[in-house]
């Protein structure tokens, strides 16, 4: 097992048209979230998955809560997501504006 890091980072990514909003709001927001608000941001992901997140897969039974209802973030700088969207090729993906306009959040 590996040691437990010093200082451990978590990383987000996110459009820059996102940024106002997420500054304005002042933290970000789980996909759950911003559909309560109905806001539109610009979306990275794959709508498929983020439905899935919301609607099936179960984070706790009691209070009932789905993976969709916390905001994402990865232990690692370069996320998966991140290489499908610089591939640009997956069928799901719906953002084809490449890696240039995205934001790396790194706390």
């Amino acid at each position: 097992m590996s040691p437990v890091p010093v200082n451990p980072k978590i990383y987000h990514i996110t459009h820059v048209d996102n940024l106002d909003a997420i500054l304005a709001k002042g933290c970000l927001l789980s996909d759950r979230c911003v559909q309560e608000e109905a806001a539109t941001p610009t979306t990275i992901g794959m709508s498929n998955i983020k439905r899935r997140r919301l609607f099936e897969i179960q984070a706790s039974a009691d209070p009932p809560l789905f993976v969709g209802d916390f905001v994402p973030f990865n232990f690692c700088p370069r996320s998966v997501m991140l290489f499908v969207i610089h591939r640009g090729n997956h069928e799901s993906l719906t953002y084809r504006d490449g890696q240039g306009p995205i934001v790396h959040l790194e706390a």
